[in-house]
């Protein structure tokens, strides 16, 4: 769909960054999205449990809405 920015998007939208795919689910100061996808490498594989889960991003973070 394009480049936008977290703060731009409504909760529950899905967009990718670098490779990481996730779902935004509440967005103030801070994004607090849901990352569901991780590339296919030996780096992601290897540290899937800090790439995959619930993490806090910032607002401001510029991302290809899916």
């Amino acid at each position: 769909m394009g480049k936008t920015y977290l703060n731009k998007l409504k909760p529950g939208s899905r967009f990718s960054l670098h490779g990481l795919q996730g779902i935004l689910l509440n967005v103030g100061i801070n994004a607090e999205v849901l990352i569901t996808e991780i590339p296919d490498d030996a780096w992601h594989r290897s540290n899937e449990s800090y790439y995959k889960g619930r993490q806090t991003w910032a607002a401001k973070t510029l991302v290809e809405e899916l």
